[in-house]
């Protein structure tokens, strides 16, 4: 999914809930493994809205990952700050749990 599928506000919502946010996940020196990849899909199924570390020193790098994550798990890019990367996908079914970031701050 690219980042232009969601609007400003739900965009500014995710930055705003994901200041707040430790990181997940950490991509180290492996990189990106098919275990870093189901624990992302489990975690954005749980939380809908995750940090993300990348170990990556050259920007340019982390970027191009991170845009590969979001397509690989069909997730949205919100924002790269660093080595660190906000990614988000809607689950319906997260709104009842108590692990949604997304709910949590609805609710609050």
């Amino acid at each position: 999914m690219t980042d232009n599928s969601i609007n400003s506000s739900t965009r500014k919502k995710c930055r705003q809930i994901g200041h707040h946010l430790r990181p997940i996940v950490t991509v180290g020196n492996s990189g990106i493994t098919g275990g870093v990849i189901e624990e992302m899909r489990r975690a954005l199924h749980d939380h809908e809205l995750i940090k993300v570390k990348l170990n990556i020193e050259k920007k340019s790098e982390r970027a191009r990952e991170v845009n590969n994550l979001s397509a690989t798990l069909e997730a949205h890019f919100i924002q790269l700050i660093g080595k660190n990367a906000l990614l988000y996908k809607k689950n319906p079914s997260a709104s009842s749990s108590s692990l949604s970031n997304v709910s949590k701050y609805d609710q609050a």
